[in-house]
């Protein structure tokens, strides 16, 4: 049997023809060479033929609004492409490009057709297969889609010496392993004695001298060369003498990423600083480059970016000002802990293992759990007393090491949220407030006085919100947060997201409703609840897993039922449901009951108690 026959009888549209039929379509199709790097569709062309991947490796990608480039699929040996039969033919709505020598089958639509004629449940597949992703219709695309799902390629880069890179890979490889459970390899493409850093297996009180010396590859080599540390991180290193063959280190490069993806979940690559072909080789082969700098303002060198995704890693000097760096950016700092570091330099153990309380710590997990899918976002609401029931509903979170990625607030809930972003903890927050409302300050939490037709706080609260937060940004905060609300006169949605936490809560909390939620707001156009526009937000701000809490007593009415204009074209892939709903049964608590924090609080943790199961199933099961 031809090769050609074996690659179409794995296909899961024509595997169903014998032997005969399959020969008439390998005699119909001719075969196509493409070089790494060579368009082989465009976005808009109206095609005539569907093509089947022999060899190699296509990219699957579309333009965004903004230039950049979104994956959609990495296709390999097996998957097929372009037009199909018995589908009406429509133009592209993504672009194919090879992203190494690729071969592959083309074969002209009405050829197809005519040999499939007489094979009705090929048809009736075909309109299965273009159908099966629902939403977008992708009728000219039946691969193994991967539309949403994590990249396997990440490769950590900087041009500046000493930045920090081989810390981050190791700890980031450690915690893609604890937090999405999937296997990973940390491909260290470092040339030592042209590094003043140390080696990914130095630091890891590993074999320096074990490397894969030769460019004859198989798995039985790899085996031979692979360490595995015990956090199970796997460590594969090449040889120096191999990555100074300029003329060969580079296709060397892209045949072990090929075989290390076929064996690993994620494939992570240490780089040095200097600029080599097998370096712009792993760049070019990879999904997300991670950009590790000491300046904002430092750029991307040109050619480095094609259709990957970038992460900003900002490791900054002593003398840099976080306020001044931090604000309206976006990407992942690490703060300076010169005490973790050493630790972690003397021992050999990843500081996200002996110290995962630490923020350096914590951002590279939550950028860990952006790489692999599981950004948790959390809508924390309740007016007046009744969001203190949220420090109850974090308790349990942060007890049973459900991570919280992202925070949207409202009413007494964004001050809660406030406090967890800007990286308080839960006991200290808890502690402050029940002592706060035990001194009596309840009593003038909530001044109903008006000022030009807006509600206007009273002076103990806004004391209790300066106490916690002083004059921290939005910018400034740890984890990503804004605050959302609805203006009881208009009933519009308002957001606020920049300048300083505490005078956003207070102009928030004095444009809605003290005595309940928002008037619904009725509109000819479609509606949509308060829950899906909390989850659409919180998708706008990353987070993959939105988790919603509905607080609901017989004094109040219940938010999830309020029905809000739609936000304008809302996107079909985010403007969805919330993945989950906590919906807290608050009894008799109305939102006058300052003095029964304790209560609130405890009622908050006991419910979510008892959905955690669900919640960690949820979690686990994307």
């Amino acid at each position: 049997m031809t090769p050609f026959l074996s690659v179409l009888q794995e296909n899961p549209l024509l595997n169903a023809l014998d032997v005969g039929g399959l020969e008439k379509i390998v005699a119909a199709s001719k075969k196509v060479g493409y070089p790494r790097g060579r368009l082989i569709y465009r976005a808009g062309e109206e095609l005539s033929r569907l093509s089947i991947l022999f060899s190699g490796q296509v990219r699957i990608f579309r333009r965004e609004a903004e230039g950049k480039g979104k994956v959609l699929a990495y296709l390999t040996k097996g998957d097929f492409f372009g037009q199909m039969p018995f589908i009406k033919q429509e133009p592209l709505s993504f672009s194919v490009d090879a992203l190494m020598d690729s071969e592959v089958l083309e074969i002209e639509k009405g050829d197809l057709e005519k040999i499939l004629k007489d094979h009705l449940h090929i048809s009736e597949k075909a309109q299965q297969l273009g159908d099966q992703e629902g939403g977008e219709k992708y009728y000219h695309l039946i691969p193994k889609m991967a539309t949403g799902s994590r990249p396997s390629v990440i490769v950590v880069y900087g041009t500046e010496d000493e930045i920090g890179k081989t810390t981050l890979a190791i700890n980031l490889g450690v915690s893609l392993i604890r937090e999405t459970k999937n296997s990973v390899v940390l491909l260290d493409l470092t040339i030592p004695e042209e590094s003043p850093r140390p080696t990914a297996t130095s630091v890891l009180r590993l074999d320096p001298l074990k490397y894969l010396s030769t460019s004859d590859l198989s798995m039985e080599d790899l085996d031979e060369s692979l360490m595995v540390h015990h956090t199970q991180l796997r460590i594969l290193a090449l040889s120096p003498e191999l990555l100074k063959e300029e003329a060969k280190a580079p296709k060397l490069v892209a045949s072990l990423i090929k075989l290390l993806k076929e064996s690993f979940d994620y494939v992570l690559i240490d780089t040095h600083s200097k600029p080599t072909r097998s370096i712009w080789e792993a760049l070019a082969l990879s999904e997300v480059i991670l950009f590790v700098t000491s300046s904002i303002d430092n750029e991307v060198p040109a050619g480095v970016l094609s259709n990957q995704e970038m992460r900003l890693i900002l490791n900054l000097g002593d003398e840099v000002s976080i306020r001044s760096t931090k604000k309206g950016s976006s990407h992942y700092l690490l703060e300076r802990d010169y005490t973790t570091l050493e630790i972690f330099s003397r021992s050999g153990l990843p500081f996200v293992v002996q110290a995962p309380h630490r923020p350096i710590s914590r951002t590279i997990s939550r950028l860990a759990r952006d790489l692999g899918g599981r950004r948790i976002g959390l809508a924390l609401g309740g007016r007046g007393a009744l969001g203190l029931a949220q420090i109850g509903v974090l308790e349990v979170l942060e007890h049973h090491k459900i991570p919280v990625d992202a925070i949207l607030g409202s009413g007494l809930g964004s001050f809660v949220g406030a406090a967890y972003a800007a990286g308080a903890g839960i006991p200290q927050i808890k502690r402050f407030v029940l002592n706060w409302f035990s001194q009596g300050n309840y009593s003038q939490a909530w001044d109903l006085r008006l000022l030009k037709g807006r509600l206007l706080l009273g002076n103990s609260l806004m004391k209790l919100f300066r106490a916690l937060l002083r004059d921290i940004e939005f910018g400034e905060l740890s984890i990503p947060f804004k605050i959302i609300t609805v203006d009881a006169k208009t009933g519009e949605v308002v957001l606020f997201q920049e300048d300083k936490v505490v005078d956003a809560l207070q102009e928030s909390l004095g444009l809605s409703s003290a005595f309940g939620p928002p008037r619904a707001f009725e509109t000819a156009s479609s509606e949509v609840s308060l829950n899906e526009v909390k989850a659409q937000h919180l998708k706008e701000m990353g987070a993959d897993i939105t988790l919603i809490t509905n607080l609901v007593a017989p004094t109040e009415k219940d938010d999830s039922k309020v029905s809000l204009p739609a936000p304008p074209e809302p996107d079909p892939f985010t403007s969805r449901p919330p993945t989950f709903t906590l919906r807290l049964d608050l009894g008799k608590f109305s939102w006058r009951d300052f003095n029964r924090a304790q209560e609130l609080i405890a009622l908050g943790a006991e419910t979510t108690l008892r959905h955690i199961p669900e919640i960690e199933r949820t979690y686990w099961e994307r």
